[in-house]
């Protein structure tokens, strides 16, 4: 049985997570993701910014007519939005399966 797809938005942005580790957008357009570095996958989304919201400037973040995009590791968004964490702890990530791009909710395990 294939595994259920579960969507969640993603916070000061009009695009979603799901389960399976995709993004999309209001559109239901998926949004690419692309690797880094590390082999991890990475998405670009553009971030919804007015004068109640400030974003914390970083290497990730990318301004682009008059437009601030942030770019995301993709496992971290699954586990941000599907998890259970404590947020004062440490959390190591691993893929079961080894492999970095597959960012589905049940090949991610926390230590």
């Amino acid at each position: 049985m294939a595994e259920a797809e579960i969507w969640s938005r993603i916070k000061y942005s009009n695009y979603y997570i799901s389960t399976l580790g995709r993004v999309k957008d209001n559109n239901n357009d998926y949004v690419p993701q692309q690797l880094n570095d590390n082999e991890q996958a990475t998405v670009l989304i553009e971030l919804n910014i007015d004068n109640d919201n400030s974003v914390e400037m970083n290497e990730n973040i990318i301004i682009k007519e008059n437009k601030v995009f942030v770019r995301l590791l993709v496992y971290k968004l699954v586990i941000k939005h599907f998890m259970l964490i404590n947020k004062n702890r440490k959390y190591k990530i691993i893929h079961i399966n080894n492999d970095k791009t597959d960012n589905c909710l049940s090949n991610l395990k926390m230590l």
